[in-house]
C-alpha cells in the first residue's frame, strides 16, 4: 500500500541521499503518524553519515525491531521513474508538512471552541491559517 510514510522511508532507504534535501524534521514528532519516528531516525542517521549505501543502512538496523520492513522497503518497487525520485521525494514530504499544519490547526480551533486560546496560541492558529492559505 502507498501510504505517505512508506513512500519517503522506502524513497529514502533506496536513496539515503536524498535525506540531504530535507529542510527541517522538527515538529514530525508530533504527528502520531505510524512510521514516523523510523522516517526521524533514518533521516538523522543519514545526515550523520553522509554517503551512506542502502545496504550499509540496512546492516546499521540489522536484527533491530524495523530490520523487516526496511529491506522489504529496501526492494520495493515504487514504480517512480528514475528521474522523478527526487521530485516525488520532496512532493510527498511536502505533504507530510501540510498534513502536520493542518493537523494542528485543528487541535487549536477545537480548544478555541472549548477552552478559547491564549494570545500565543491565537497567534500561531493566525499563521497557520496564513501558511495554509498559501497553499491553496
Amino acid at each position: 500500500k502507498r501510504t505517505t510514510m512508506r513512500i519517503l522511508i522506502g524513497l529514502l532507504i533506496q536513496r539515503p541521499q536524498l535525506a540531504a534535501q530535507i529542510p527541517s524534521i522538527q515538529g514530525l514528532e508530533q504527528t502520531g503518524l505510524a512510521g514516523v519516528e523510523l522516517f526521524i531516525e533514518l533521516v538523522n542517521t543519514c545526515m550523520a553519515q553522509p554517503g551512506l549505501t542502502t545496504g550499509q543502512l540496512l546492516e546499521l538496523y540489522r536484527g533491530n525491531k524495523f530490520s523487516q520492513q526496511l529491506e522489504t522497503l529496501a526492494t520495493w518497487n515504487h514504480m517512480i521513474v528514475e528521474d522523478m525520485i527526487e521530485a516525488t521525494f520532496l512532493d510527498t514530504l511536502g505533504k507530510l508538512y501540510d498534513s502536520v499544519l493542518e493537523q494542528r490547526q485543528e487541535e487549536l480551533i477545537a480548544r478555541d471552541r472549548t477552552h478559547g486560546l491564549s494570545s500565543e496560541e491565537r497567534k500561531e492558529l493566525w499563521s497557520l491559517n496564513m501558511a495554509l492559505a498559501k497553499k491553496d
